[in-house]
């Protein structure tokens, strides 16, 4: 396994944990189920479509979290 500061799901999970977002809330905003997204971050499924599909809702979460409080 390489250098967890280059693992996007790592990245993921750790903001997702920081601002308070659940994997199903990340899933639904992402577009996709929660077990097709516990498969992209366990690096089972998914590709750079996918990747850029999390990493945008995850960042729109961010933002609606930061705007609400």
């Amino acid at each position: 396994m390489g250098n967890w500061k280059d693992d996007w799901t790592a990245e993921v999970v750790g903001r997702a944990h920081h601002a308070d977002i659940s994997m199903q809330d990340l899933a639904a905003e992402s577009g996709f189920s929660p077990v097709y997204l516990s498969l992209v971050l366990h690096k089972r499924k998914g590709g750079e479509k996918t990747k850029d599909a999390v990493l945008a809702a995850l960042s729109r979460l961010e933002k609606k979290k930061e705007a609400a409080g």
